[in-house]
Protein backbone atom coordinates (compact mmCIF):
# COMPACT_ATOMS: atom_id res chain seq x y z
CA UNK A 1 0.00 0.00 0.00
CA UNK A 2 1.34 3.40 -0.96
CA UNK A 3 0.51 6.54 0.96
CA UNK A 4 1.27 10.17 0.18
CA UNK A 5 1.30 13.07 2.57
CA UNK A 6 -0.78 16.09 1.68
CA UNK A 7 0.95 19.41 2.30
CA UNK A 8 -1.09 21.99 4.15
CA UNK A 9 -0.75 25.75 4.32
CA UNK A 10 1.40 26.91 7.20
CA UNK A 11 1.94 30.24 8.90
CA UNK A 12 5.30 30.60 10.59
CA UNK A 13 5.69 33.06 13.45
CA UNK A 14 9.11 33.57 14.95
CA UNK A 15 10.37 35.34 18.01
CA UNK A 16 13.89 36.46 17.23
CA UNK A 17 16.53 37.40 19.75
CA UNK A 18 18.31 40.56 18.74
CA UNK A 19 22.12 40.37 18.86
CA UNK A 20 22.41 44.12 19.55
CA UNK A 21 19.64 44.50 22.14
CA UNK A 22 18.43 42.49 25.08
CA UNK A 23 14.99 40.96 24.71
CA UNK A 24 12.87 39.62 21.91
CA UNK A 25 11.57 41.17 18.73
CA UNK A 26 7.84 40.99 18.04
CA UNK A 27 6.36 37.95 16.33
CA UNK A 28 6.25 38.19 12.56
CA UNK A 29 3.92 36.16 10.36
CA UNK A 30 5.46 35.06 7.09
CA UNK A 31 3.56 34.62 3.84
CA UNK A 32 2.05 31.33 2.76
CA UNK A 33 1.92 30.34 -0.89
CA UNK A 34 -1.53 30.70 -2.40
CA UNK A 35 -1.31 27.10 -3.64
CA UNK A 36 -1.17 25.95 0.01
CA UNK A 37 1.88 23.74 -0.61
CA UNK A 38 3.96 25.02 2.29
CA UNK A 39 4.94 22.02 4.33
CA UNK A 40 7.40 22.95 6.96
CA UNK A 41 9.68 25.87 7.35
CA UNK A 42 13.35 26.47 7.95
CA UNK A 43 15.60 29.14 9.35
CA UNK A 44 19.36 29.59 9.11
CA UNK A 45 21.58 32.15 10.80
CA UNK A 46 25.13 33.12 9.78
CA UNK A 47 27.82 33.76 12.38
CA UNK A 48 27.29 37.54 12.10
CA UNK A 49 23.55 37.27 12.76
CA UNK A 50 22.26 37.50 9.17
CA UNK A 51 19.22 35.23 8.96
CA UNK A 52 17.00 33.67 6.33
CA UNK A 53 13.63 32.02 6.81
CA UNK A 54 11.75 29.91 4.28
CA UNK A 55 8.22 28.56 4.15
CA UNK A 56 6.90 28.59 0.57
CA UNK A 57 8.42 32.09 0.54
CA UNK A 58 11.83 33.38 1.62
CA UNK A 59 12.79 36.44 3.65
CA UNK A 60 16.18 37.77 4.81
CA UNK A 61 17.12 39.81 7.90
CA UNK A 62 20.43 41.64 8.19
CA UNK A 63 22.63 41.31 11.29
CA UNK A 64 21.49 44.62 12.81
CA UNK A 65 18.03 44.88 11.22
CA UNK A 66 14.92 44.73 13.33
CA UNK A 67 12.73 43.77 10.36
CA UNK A 68 12.57 41.07 7.70
CA UNK A 69 12.74 41.76 3.97
CA UNK A 70 9.57 41.52 1.95
CA UNK A 71 9.01 37.81 1.43
CA UNK A 72 8.97 36.39 -2.06
CA UNK A 73 7.84 33.02 -3.39
CA UNK A 74 10.47 30.30 -3.76
CA UNK A 75 8.74 28.60 -6.70
CA UNK A 76 5.32 27.28 -7.64
CA UNK A 77 4.36 24.30 -5.44
CA UNK A 78 7.58 24.59 -3.37
CA UNK A 79 7.52 22.47 -0.22
CA UNK A 80 9.80 21.28 2.59
CA UNK A 81 12.35 24.10 2.17
CA UNK A 82 15.79 24.04 3.78
CA UNK A 83 18.07 27.09 3.81
CA UNK A 84 21.66 28.16 4.38
CA UNK A 85 23.11 31.69 4.50
CA UNK A 86 26.54 33.21 5.03
CA UNK A 87 27.64 36.53 6.55
CA UNK A 88 27.65 38.25 3.13
CA UNK A 89 24.00 37.34 2.50
CA UNK A 90 24.73 34.66 -0.10
CA UNK A 91 22.01 32.09 0.45
CA UNK A 92 20.76 28.78 -0.88
CA UNK A 93 17.26 27.38 -0.55
CA UNK A 94 16.67 23.74 -1.49
CA UNK A 95 13.09 22.53 -1.78
CA UNK A 96 10.81 19.85 -3.09
CA UNK A 97 8.50 20.74 -5.94
CA UNK A 98 5.33 18.70 -6.13
CA UNK A 99 3.93 17.33 -9.32
CA UNK A 100 3.18 13.65 -9.86
CA UNK A 101 6.37 13.11 -7.88
CA UNK A 102 8.71 15.41 -6.03
CA UNK A 103 11.64 17.03 -7.72
CA UNK A 104 14.46 18.49 -5.62
CA UNK A 105 15.44 21.96 -6.76
CA UNK A 106 17.62 24.76 -5.42
CA UNK A 107 17.87 28.52 -5.84
CA UNK A 108 20.88 30.69 -4.99
CA UNK A 109 20.75 34.29 -3.72
CA UNK A 110 23.55 36.72 -4.52
CA UNK A 111 24.32 38.65 -1.33
CA UNK A 112 25.59 41.71 -3.22
CA UNK A 113 22.63 42.21 -5.57
CA UNK A 114 20.00 40.56 -3.35
CA UNK A 115 18.58 38.70 -6.33
CA UNK A 116 17.61 35.04 -6.50
CA UNK A 117 18.74 32.94 -9.44
CA UNK A 118 16.47 30.50 -11.27
CA UNK A 119 15.52 27.15 -9.81
CA UNK A 120 17.94 24.36 -10.75
CA UNK A 121 16.84 20.72 -10.74
CA UNK A 122 19.11 18.61 -8.52
CA UNK A 123 17.24 15.29 -8.24
CA UNK A 124 14.16 13.69 -9.74
CA UNK A 125 13.64 10.12 -8.56
CA UNK A 126 11.01 7.78 -9.96
CA UNK A 127 8.69 8.18 -6.98
CA UNK A 128 9.26 10.80 -4.30
CA UNK A 129 11.98 12.91 -2.70
CA UNK A 130 12.36 15.63 -0.12
CA UNK A 131 15.28 17.70 1.15
CA UNK A 132 16.45 16.73 4.63
CA UNK A 133 19.22 19.18 5.55
CA UNK A 134 21.63 21.71 4.08
CA UNK A 135 24.92 23.23 5.21
CA UNK A 136 27.61 25.61 3.95
CA UNK A 137 31.33 25.59 4.56
CA UNK A 138 33.60 28.63 4.90
CA UNK A 139 34.72 28.31 1.27
CA UNK A 140 31.13 28.71 -0.02
CA UNK A 141 30.49 25.02 -0.65
CA UNK A 142 26.94 23.80 -0.14
CA UNK A 143 26.08 20.31 1.08
CA UNK A 144 22.57 18.91 0.73
CA UNK A 145 21.11 15.69 2.10
CA UNK A 146 17.89 14.43 0.49
CA UNK A 147 15.54 11.53 1.12
CA UNK A 148 14.60 9.76 -2.09
CA UNK A 149 12.32 6.84 -2.81
CA UNK A 150 13.02 5.36 -6.26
Amino acid sequence: MTSRAVACGLFIALAVASPVRAGWLPFYTFAVSPEGHDSGGAVAVAANGRAIVATGHVSIRGPTDNHWSTSEPIAENACVPKVAVDAAGDAVVVFGQSAWWSTIKARVRDGVTGTWGPAAKLLQPAYEASPHSIGRDSAGGVFIVCKAFP
